[in-house]
């Protein structure tokens, strides 16, 4: 299973709203890991896709 990282979903063109999506993603995948390894480097990866996509929330001009 591949994990999303935010370089990926960045250079995909993903706006906030898809990187939560990618988190989430992220999570559920975690869920489904054997090894702890794996489950950590997707949890680690949907922290920061998450803060990327808080940051990118608080930043947009309304």
């Amino acid at each position: 299973m591949t994990v999303i990282t935010v370089e990926r979903a960045l250079a995909e063109g993903a706006t906030a709203g898809r990187l939560f999506a990618c988190a989430n993603w992220n999570i559920r995948a975690a869920g489904r890991m054997k090894s702890r390894a794996a489950k950590a480097r997707h949890m680690d990866n949907a922290r920061a896709l998450r803060a990327v996509a808080k940051d990118m929330q608080s930043t947009e001009v309304h």
